[in-house]
């Protein structure tokens, strides 16, 4: 499936969260997650620069937690 706003789509699937998931966890409305993914809205860049920053220490700290579990 084409997403015509891959970069949410894409940091969405990096982390492995469901969208419910990932709304939770970064406190983003999912219909608002939905309307980014589908291109029918995008982001201000403010919100998305932020959101990338999010998603970048989500993904360091679930690395980091992996090591200290094997």
């Amino acid at each position: 499936m084409d997403r015509p706003n891959n970069k949410i789509w894409c940091m969405r699937k990096l982390t492995g969260l469901t969208q419910e998931k990932f709304c939770e966890v970064f406190h983003v409305p999912r219909r608002t997650l939905q309307t980014w993914e589908t291109g029918e809205r995008t982001p201000k860049p403010l919100t998305l620069r932020g959101l990338e920053e999010a998603v970048r220490i989500y993904l360091n700290a679930e690395q980091t937690e992996k090591k200290f579990k094997d």
